[in-house]
Parts: structure tokens; sequence; C-alpha cells
């Protein structure tokens, strides 16, 4: 610090001996008359018990050397009570390098002697010899160039203040000049306080009571590095400046996202090097410059290269900027000069306030949503609009804060972004990125272009360049038709503040909370208890993982009715060992398009591939009739499906990769073929599945054809396609069923045993007119997945009756309505109805139970067997193949056992009719031999007596 200090007594000694050879100014020109002494300004402080402390001071600062190297000088000395009396000297003291204490000190010596004529009406500017610099920066660069600090003075009712504002106001009084102390080298002031140091730049905006507005735009960041920034003057907009900007351009300002444009506005007004290399742009430089123009405005370049426009009126004396005069002009600053102006200094074609849409959700206080852009580097790309005519517009969905602090759901939301924010640290932006994407609508969208129902295309991308969409929804207030009166919502939230705000090529929604984009399949399935089943499905076959990174799905979802009505096959199919026909029949359901429902067309039928390999066909028949079916040959579904699918959402649901649409019924592929074994199987049937296979009849099982019989050598080829089409339907009792038979009696015998199976198939013929001819077959119409056609009453024969070539009479069943069936809590009125299990009755039609037999039983649960495919060549009435009915499994809960009347039954009742008819044509032969009898005895009689009566004589 010694070198420093010595160096500086070398620079400003330079600087004196530069101030004495060059030309007085005009302050120097009236002095004050020095007599001749030998006494020196030190010599005085000395004998002066007054200035003790000061000497003492200056002492400390080695300043005396310079002083003493002073010819003519000017010494404001406070004395010891002025020093006591301030708490400055204490805490400069308190410098271990004295560097502030020693620039004080400087600042009350001047280079010359005072002027003996000082102005009343306005202040004059003396140089002092403080050439400030930083106090706590690593190198001591000046603040004023090569210029000295200010000193301002006034004569204000005939006494002289000292350290005045630029109004003259404040300041130290002088004594009057006989108590003036002279030396050989200059004169001693002796004065009652401490001049204080011109502030910084940085502490003028944050004191003045004018300027608090712009303290308050300007950041403290900033406002820190403005200490050091040398030689500016400085072009301040007072408070009444700001009012001129709207409020959501002065919200801006405020906040903390305006750094940018707040530093921008002060270096259009600042600059720093005025009219010359590290000019100062005091108001006597201005006016003299002014001068030099002859009156008229001159410019000055900003920092940032704005001209500004320095005018003068010799009338008002004032100095205007650009037009505005200065309101309050040279308030002197440790680096520069600072003038106030009624205005802000915003050039044309220039405005650092031009709104783009960040700068307006700022003015909306939507901060934190900006934050997060910029976080995610994503506020330049989508927030600032001004881009070129050729780029294309968007729509912003904001949230402002306070919605975010008041809203519980919006927290939530929100927290999920800071979750996002978080992973910023690890260079993980994707998620945080991705949600507010979503926010980002391509295009322009006033109220007037939305429609309820209408899917936009965000900025989010999957699949490669596929956009996630978001829905809109407008629904009307009573009856009333006008947008404005409409409530509308994106994503589920719905819009607050008014009508949209566009800007540039950006329209600003502001949302009630944030939108969240879609998840994936799994979890927007989970959402809704309709589709559990599907979801235990999908985990079940482990598709998950594959159907999330599939780049473009649409997932048709069936609900658990849909499932559950699948019966027996869904039985199956959640086997371990038939997982591959389930993954095949969930991997049938997603189609590997986006298909959104209000991009279709009415009236269109379009094919779409899945992932299983084959195709779905998706049919609009109305803006509310969406069907759903598989390929079909000549107009039947290979899959055997009777009915298509339908759509029952009316509005998209959206996942992470697609879309999701909920179905009525599952769709099967053609190419999982389920027969009756895998439906006994499904039903857990090992009994029933092992006596089929132990007796001659196990080629039902898999679609095979009986085998041939002697009779059958002659059989024409209309009755080879009749075995080959048709199907059969398996009355299956379940294996508890069986517990409660005899099997080692039927096992015992193998016809009993056949009988027994015989006794629970039903043969079912194709769908055909050929076949439906053949006498006691009826299909009907028949429901999906239900493997026989069944009504109330109902007849049908089986293996075991003499018309399908059984040897029973009682080979026929019969269904009947079972009304006491359980009802379940879970379905409402319309699943009731279309219950199919538990809701009949089979039983052998004309058996008659007694001894424990059984005739009847219930049915409780079904499945059909997938459909089998008749060759062209086995058609008489085709050239094409067809599609044939395969028949099923009815699970039972009892074992229907063949009917065998007993003695009685087959001849005891022809014997007691005999019996009761033999005795009736007795008694009548009886009665009418005696009625013959007396009527041969009555003629007889009559013949014996020749006609007359013979009376018999009366007693008396």
């Amino acid at each position: 610090m010694v070198n420093k200090n010595h160096y500086l007594v070398i620079f400003i000694s330079i600087l004196l001996s530069n101030f004495s050879s060059t030309k007085p100014i005009e302050q120097q020109q009236q002095t004050f008359a020095i007599e001749p002494q030998t006494t020196t300004l030190i010599d005085l402080l000395s004998k002066s018990e007054e200035h003790s402390k000061l000497l003492q001071l200056i002492q400390i600062t080695r300043l005396v050397p310079l002083i003493n190297s002073l010819t003519q000088a000017t010494l404001f000395a406070p004395t010891n009570q002025a020093l006591d009396s301030s708490e400055l000297v204490g805490k400069l003291q308190q410098d271990n390098q004295q560097l502030e204490l020693r620039q004080t000190l400087l600042y009350h010596l001047l280079n010359f002697t005072l002027p003996d004529s000082i102005p009343t009406e306005s202040t004059q500017s003396l140089d002092s010899l403080l050439f400030p610099v930083p106090f706590n920066a690593d190198q001591e660069v000046p603040l004023l160039g090569h210029q000295p600090q200010k000193l301002r003075i006034i004569q204000r009712d005939l006494t002289r203040f000292i350290g005045v504002n630029a109004r003259g106001q404040g300041g130290i009084s002088l004594p009057d000049s006989s108590e003036f102390q002279n030396a050989t080298n200059g004169i001693m002031i002796p004065i009652q306080s401490i001049l204080s140091l011109p502030p910084s730049l940085k502490t003028i905006i944050k004191t003045h009571p004018e300027l608090s507005t712009y303290s308050e735009i300007l950041p403290d960041q900033f406002l820190d590095q403005l200490e050091l920034l040398p030689h500016l003057t400085l072009f301040a907009p007072q408070n009444s400046a700001w009012n001129n900007l709207s409020s959501i351009e002065l919200d801006y300002l405020k906040s903390n996202f305006s750094a940018d444009d707040s530093i921008k506005l002060f270096r259009l007004a600042t600059a720093d090097n005025v009219l010359g290399n590290e000019g100062i742009g005091y108001s006597d430089l201005l006016r003299h410059e002014s001068d030099n123009h002859k009156g008229h405005s001159f410019d000055l370049l900003s920092i940032d290269g704005n001209h500004l426009s320095i005018g003068f009126d010799r009338t008002s004396k004032q100095l205007s900027i650009n037009g505005s005069e200065i309101v309050e002009q040279d308030i002197l600053a440790s680096n520069g000069v600072l003038h106030i102006l009624p205005n802000l200094l915003i050039p044309s074609g220039n405005n650092p306030l031009e709104l783009t849409a960040e700068k307006y959700l700022i003015g909306l206080n939507c901060t934190k949503f900006v934050s997060l852009f910029r976080q995610a580097n994503l506020s330049t790309p989508y927030l600032d609009n001004q881009r070129g005519d050729d780029q294309k517009g968007y729509t912003i969905l904001a949230v402002r804060d306070d919605v975010l602090g008041s809203s519980t759901s919006s927290i939530e939301e929100y927290k999920r972004f800071e979750n996002s924010v978080d992973r910023l640290n690890n260079n993980d932006t994707e998620s945080l990125s991705k949600s507010l994407k979503y926010h980002v609508i391509e295009g322009n969208y006033l109220m007037e272009d939305l429609k309820d129902g209408l899917l936009l295309k965000t900025e989010l991308k999957f699949g490669g360049e596929s956009k996630q969409r978001i829905p809109v929804s407008v629904a009307t207030k009573g009856q009333s038709i006008s947008m404005k009166s409409s409530i509308i919502g994106f994503g589920g939230a719905n819009v607050v503040g008014g009508d949209p705000v566009k800007i540039g090529n950006t329209v600003i929604y502001i949302l009630s909370q944030i939108v969240q984009p879609p998840s994936d399949l799994i979890q927007v399935a989970l959402s809704d208890i309709r589709f559990s089943t599907g979801v235990a499905s999908i985990f079940s076959a482990k598709l998950d993982h594959e159907f999330k990174n599939i780049s473009q799905l649409t997932y048709l979802m069936p609900t658990n009715k849909a499932f559950s009505n699948l019966g027996l096959i869904m039985d199956y199919l959640l086997l371990e060992k038939s997982k591959s026909d389930l993954i095949q029949v969930l991997r049938y359901h997603g189609i590997l398009e986006l298909v959104y429902l209000n991009e279709l067309k009415i009236g269109n039928s379009q094919r779409y591939p899945t992932i299983e390999g084959s195709e779905l066909y998706i049919t609009v028949h109305s803006s509310n009739n969406v069907s759903v079916h598989g390929p079909t040959i000549g107009g039947v579904a290979l899959n055997g499906e009777r009915q298509d699918s339908e759509v029952l959402n009316k509005r998209d649901k959206l996942i992470e990769n697609g879309s999701m649409q909920f179905i009525n019924q599952v769709e099967l592929p053609s190419g999982v073929n389920i027969g009756i074994r895998k439906l006994m199987m499904g039903a857990k049937a090992t009994t029933m599945l092992e006596l089929i296979q132990s007796s001659n009849l196990s080629w039902i099982l898999d679609y095979g054809s009986p085998p041939p019989s002697p009779s059958s050598k002659n059989s024409n080829q209309g009755e080879e396609i009749i075995n080959l089409g048709r199907g059969y339907t398996i009355l299956c009792p379940s294996d508890t069923a069986f517990t409660q038979v005899n099997l080692t009696y039927y096992l015992e015998d193998r016809s009993r045993l056949e009988s027994l199976i015989r006794q629970h198939i039903i043969p079912v013929y194709p769908d055909d007119d050929e076949f439906n001819s053949k006498e006691g077959v009826i299909r009907g119409d028949l429901k999906s997945f239900e493997p026989l056609y069944i009504k109330d009453g109902l007849i049908y024969p089986t293996l075991l009756s003499i018309k399908e070539g059984g040897n029973s009479r009682y080979g026929d069943i019969s269904f009947r309505s079972n009304k006491n069936h359980p009802k379940s809590s879970l379905d409402d009125k319309e699943d009731h109805e279309d219950q199919f299990d538990r809701k009949w009755l089979v039983g052998i039609k004309g058996a008659q139970s007694k001894n424990g037999l059984h005739d009847s039983s219930r049915i409780i649960n079904f499945g059909r067997a997938s459909p089998k495919i008749i060759p062209s060549s086995l058609s008489s009435s085709s050239s094409n193949d067809q599609v044939s009915f395969a028949g099923g499994v009815l699970l039972l809960d009892m074992v229907l056992e063949p009917y065998y009347p007993s003695f009685w039954d087959r001849i005891g009742k022809f014997i007691l009719v005999s019996c009761v008819f033999f005795f009736l044509l007795s008694g009548l032969a009886f009665f009418g031999w005696k009625g013959w009898k007396k009527y041969v005895d009555l003629q007889n009689k009559n013949k014996s007596t020749n006609g007359y009566l013979v009376v018999e004589p009366m007693e008396e």
C-alpha cells in the first residue's frame, strides 16, 4: 500500500505541475492575496489547537508531502469538534489501508485559492484534488478517468456554502473571509463539518426518492457492478416516467426475468465518453458544447450506440435530451454524473420493451412458468415471437403463479415439474421439456377457432415426427351460443383470465392448472376401473413395456364385461400354458397407426395393421357409431364373431404414444385357434376331457370328423360336407359334478361310457341353407361367443338321440329359463339381461328324476370354439371358402346321466292300461249280457199268454 500511495503522490504532483503550467482558469483569476510568509498549511494545522486531529489524520494517510508540494491551495479544515461529532472518521480509520480516509481528505483540497466571487443563483463546480478509485477493487482504476471530483459551492444570503447539491441546497457554511488563515502555499478555511464524498451511481439510484422505480427495475447484481464502471453519464427517468408504460410492461420490468431488457434501457441512456475520451457529461460541459454549436442540438452516443440529442434553451437555461428537459441535473457520483429526465429514452426500432410472449407472460404473473421454459432451453424457440413472417405461430397454454399457489391439484402438478427441474443438475431435461412442450400448440387458435372435441397438435413429439394432441372442450352457458359466454378447456384445465391475448404470432391462454401430457397405456387404463381386466391381462402377458415402446399406437381396450363375455375363452387364455395365445389376442388389439375418432370420415371403412400381424377394419357409420371387425369371408368374420365391436367412447382417450379406444367386445385374431379341447382346459374339466379321450369320441376335441362306418361307404358328398362342416357343443360337467356320480359304473362298460359322453354332445350344423333344412337343427340369432342358440323350451338332439344315430329315445335335451338364477350386484340391468351363464337349465327331454339320477343341470359358464374353414372344393353351393360354426362348451354343475326308463316305465304302464281296458270291456260285456237276457225273458213271457195279460186274483 505504501508503494501505491507513493505512486499516487507522484501522479498528483505531475498533475499539479501541469495545472501550474497551463493557463489559469477563470475561477483562479480572482484570488485572495497571500502575504509573504514561511508558514505552510501544515504549519497552520500544527499551530491550531482546533485542528490537531485533522493533522493526525493527514499524517496517517501520508498526505503531508503532497500538501507541502502545493503552491496555491485551499484546505477546508474540519475542526476537532467537527471530527468528534462525525462517526465517519471512526469508520474510515477502521480501514487498514486508509484508502477511503485518504480520498475523503483529498476531497477537502483545492489546487487553487477559493474565488472571491461566488454565484448566488446557481452553483459553481470546483475541481478538488480527489481522483476517485474503487475502495475494494483489486486495481485502482480511476473512476472519473483523469478528471478530479467536483465540489459545488454557492452563496446564499451572503453566506457561502460548500458541498451543496445541484440545486444549491444543503452543504457546509463557510466562515467569513476574515477567519481564513493564509499560508505560503495556500489558504486554510475552518469548517464545522466534514465534506461527504459523492456516492456511487448505485447508491444514488438506490436512495434517490425520484429513482425508486428505476432502482426496482435494475437488477441488484448489475447495480453492484455499476460501482466499478468508470466515467459514466447517466440520464435516468424519474418515477412518473414509468407511468407511460402499460401495467404488463411495468410488471415485466419489475420481475426477475427482465434483467437483459432493464440493462438495455440503462445502456440506451448512458454515455461513457462524452465529447472525448473519458469525458463526463456535466451540465457545464454540455452547455459549453451547445454554445459551440451556436444553440443547435448535438448528438452524444450512448453505450449501445443510441443517438442522444442534446439541446439547450437559452431562454429557460434548461438542457434537454431528445426533447425532454432535464428535471434534475449534475447529481455527482464517484464514478460519473447523473441527470434525471421526465421520460424514457427509447429509440424507435430498438425498443427493448417490445412485448414478446415471454414478456407478456411475466407481466401476467406467470414467472414460474417462464422460468421452467428457460431452464429447459425452450424460451427462445417458443416464447420469443420476434421471428420472421415465414415462421409458424404458436398457442401457449400458461399457468399463473398465484393459481399454482392456491390450487391443491395444481400444486401436485407443479411438483412434477419441480421434480423435473431437480433432474436438471444431472442434465436430464427430457421430462421437463416434454411437459412444457405439451403446453405449446402448433398454430394460432383464437376462441372462434375452437370446437368441442377438437384435438390440436402440440409441440410434444413422439414416434419420430408425430405430435401429441391435446383435447379441447367447449361448454356453453345456458341457452347462449356465444363463444365469450362459453367455458373453454384444454386437456381438462379450464381457461381463466378472460379472452386470449395475441402477441405477434403467438396466442396466449391462461389455464386454471397445469396440464400433464398423457401417460402410457397402462397408467391411463388403470385410471378407469372398467378396464382392470385388460390391464391385468397385459401385465400377465408381460406386454406393458412392449406397448410403451411402440412409436405409434392405437389400442382398442375391451371393457371388463367384454372380457367376461368370452367365458371359457378367457379362462383358457389366463392359463400359463396358453400365454402365447393371450399375447396374440392382446397384440391384435394394438393398431400400428394413429387413429383419432374425430378425424375419421363418416361412411368410410379402413384397414389397419396390428401388432399381431393381421388386420382390423374400422368403419364409421355416423358421428356416434363406429365399429371394429376382423377379416371376413363372404361377409362372415373369420374369427366367428356374429356382431362387430362397438367403439364406446365418443372422444379419443390419449396415451403417451397415441390413443386408446374403448370397445365392447374382445376381438380374436383368426390365427388363434381355440377349440373344444382348449375350452375344456380353461374350464379345468379334466375329468370330462379324460372321459372323452377314453371313449371313441376324441375326434370331436380336435375339429375332426366321425370315423367312417360300413354304412357310410356309399354316402354322397353332401353327407361328407355335413360331417366336415358341422360343429359340436359339449355339455361339460365340472370336476365337482363328477364327484356326485359313480364313475366306476361307466368305466367298467365302454358302451355305458360312450352313452354318457354322447348324452353331453350336441351336433351343430353350419349356418347354410343346405344344412338348415336338416330336421331339428336350429341356430337362430347367436350372440358373440355363445356356443349355442338357446331359448326357453328349445330342444336339441344329442349324439345319443336316435335321429343322430344313437340308440336312445331319451337322447334329446331341452332348455328352460332359470328364473331363480343369482344376480350379481356388480352388473347393471342391461348386463343382467344379457347374462348367459346361470340363466338357463338344461335337462334330458322326457326324463323323470328319481332314485338320485341326474337329468338336469344349471349352465355355469360357456365358451365358443373358433370357427372352421370349409374349403371351396368341398362346398357345392359356393366357389369360395366358407366359415363354419364350430360349437363350443357349456359348463354344467351336474352330470346328465343317460335316462333309461324302468320296467314299470317301459311295460308296467302298458299292462295297467291293458287291465283297465280289459276290466272296462268286461264290465260292459257283463252289463250288456244282463240286459240282453232280461229282454229275452220278457219276450218269452209275452209269447206264452198269446197276447193276453194274465191278472192275478186279488185277495180279499
